[in-house]
């Protein structure tokens, strides 16, 4: 299980409140099981993959993901707190 699909588990089925920016998200997770999570991932979001020379390195990959960050704003990424239990 991806970090994201062990996130989105974890959001529906574990959160006590809803992130600002996600309403009713919570509820519709809830119905979703773990096995079924990954499917759900795939008919709900959209991926992006950026690429970046392999000659930039670790450098320029930790460089790429701060901008990521910074522009996205990703609420899934590390860690997030919306009444979620210690697991």
């Amino acid at each position: 299980m991806s970090t994201l699909a062990f996130s989105l588990v974890k959001y529906g089925h574990y959160a006590t409140m809803d992130h600002p920016s996600l309403p009713g998200l919570r509820m519709t997770l809830r119905g979703v099981s773990p096995d079924d999570i990954g499917e759900w991932i795939r008919r709900n979001t959209e991926r992006v993959n950026l690429l970046l020379r392999a000659e930039m390195g670790a450098s320029g990959l930790s460089q790429l993901e701060s901008i990521a960050h910074a522009r996205l704003k990703p609420v899934f990424e590390g860690r997030w707190q919306f009444g979620e239990p210690a697991i």
